[in-house]
């Protein structure tokens, strides 16, 4: 069978209609599912101070066997690499689809289905969270949520021995310290949302997420190294920023602003993924590329004797890392992974915002005049809402939030009530604090 050679109709197309999916015909109105993908990271206690790591396969406690154990028991099923090798466990399903997955410093991700109604979403979170609660039980490894794991960089290792993993980790080592620190010790809240049913309403969706980016990180902060020594408090933010220009960050909107028109956001996505450099691709083997061997240098010239085709396109769009990433749905990726107590706020936060029609036009009417000076607030967000900006912007957001989310749809908050929502406005942002500022 003949296997297309990439060109940038077949990039704009996929695009269009997988990432974007504005070329699928859509019969379901309902436009306003929630998912969740929710890291968590294992320890061990030693004393009241002193925690260490814990292993995903190895040493005297592995977490998978105790995780296994437990999950058999609500229908989990374990669910093996068939690539490499059956040692490895890519994910644990269970009967209504939702998952445990693993990140490479042994955090669990806990990644629910797509929800019509909060309160199921909420429900589907503590399934999760109870299994886990079982696993402390049994095996005495204990949960954290928190955007990071304090435990020091030198004492974690890459769990997951995929060669991804390995070229991922060995890719970002050359460019900067953060890599490993992304790859072994951040934890996040990816709250995943439909992009709408119409194209107008999807333009305003994912402009509207894009701008929301550095008041989210800060609202939600909650991630330090040393919470004695420190005024950054989303820790995992400023690693992500730091990390690789070239695949991460919020997607260009300049010209989308101006012209109000979603192919100028589909031109932003493209150029994304054509300049971003090439990590791995099981056709190239192993060895890590040079930064200059973009996805348009392969477009133009052979590597080890192959043009990309649409299955290299898809494996390379899986290794960028945007702030707002579009996979069919908006996958958002600013929130540190949130207490507890309070994890289901950042949700309702966006929900009232993004599928609010009215709060949605006023956010964006909000952010759009501030957005020349993006990179500057991007790069104070990582310290809450120590900025007077950051936090007078912050608590205008809440306020639209909260007005958004009381004129949702019964059926999509069912058994939420917005009072969780104005308690945290009350304890947090209206006084310029993050769960970082309770932490430490």
């Amino acid at each position: 069978m003949k296997i297309n050679k990439l060109t940038r109709d077949i990039i704009l197309n996929y695009i269009e209609s997988e990432l974007f999916g504005l070329n699928n015909k859509i019969d379901n109105k309902i436009d306003y599912r929630i998912g969740v993908e929710l890291e968590i990271f294992p320890f061990k206690k030693n004393s009241k101070s002193d925690i260490s790591p814990v292993q995903l396969y190895d040493g005297d406690n592995p977490l998978i066997h105790p995780l296994i154990k437990i999950s058999e028991k609500y229908g989990g099923i374990a669910m093996f690499n068939s690539d490499e090798t059956k040692s490895i466990v890519d994910k644990i399903v269970f009967p209504d689809k939702s998952s445990l997955l693993f990140e490479p410093g042994s955090q669990i991700e806990i990644s629910t289905i797509p929800c019509v109604n909060i309160y199921d979403l909420e429900n589907q979170l503590k399934f999760h969270q109870n299994i886990l609660k079982e696993v402390s039980t049994l095996s005495g490894i204990c949960f954290g949520q928190n955007g990071i794991n304090p435990i020091r960089i030198d004492k974690l290792t890459n769990q997951l021995k995929k060669q991804r993993y390995t070229s991922l980790e060995l890719y970002l080592n050359k460019i900067s310290p953060y890599g490993r620190e992304m790859m072994l010790k951040t934890c996040s809240m990816h709250i995943n949302m439909d992009s709408g049913i119409d194209e107008d309403t999807k333009f305003k969706r994912i402009v509207g997420a894009n701008l929301l980016v550095p008041f989210a990180t800060a609202i939600f902060a909650n991630s330090y190294v040393n919470k004695n020594n420190t005024t950054i408090k989303s820790y995992r933010s400023k690693i992500w920023q730091h990390l690789d220009e070239t695949r991460t960050g919020i997607l260009p909107l300049s010209k989308a602003l101006q012209s109000l028109s979603i192919k100028d956001l589909v031109e932003a996505y493209y150029k994304l993924i054509i300049n971003a450099p090439l990590i791995y691709n099981v056709d190239l083997g192993p060895k890590v590329l040079s930064k200059t061997m973009t996805l348009k240098y392969w477009m133009d010239n052979k590597i080890n004797g192959i043009w990309p085709n649409i299955t290299h396109l898809k494996n390379h769009v899986s290794l960028l890392f945007p702030e707002v990433r579009l996979k069919g749905y908006i996958e958002l990726r600013s929130i540190d992974s949130p207490p507890l107590e309070w994890q289901m706020v950042p949700i309702c936060f966006y929900a009232g915002l993004i599928y609010d029609s009215l709060s949605l036009d006023n956010t964006i009417q909000l952010l759009k005049s501030k957005y020349p000076n993006y990179n500057s607030i991007y790069e104070q967000s990582c310290y809450g809402m120590e900025f007077k900006e950051i936090r007078e912007i912050s608590q205008e957001l809440m306020k639209l939030s909260i007005e958004g989310y009381s004129r949702l749809p019964l059926s999509l908050k069912n058994g939420n009530p917005i009072k969780k929502l104005q308690s945290f406005n009350d304890q947090f942002v209206s006084k310029g604090k993050t769960f970082f500022d309770y932490n430490t």
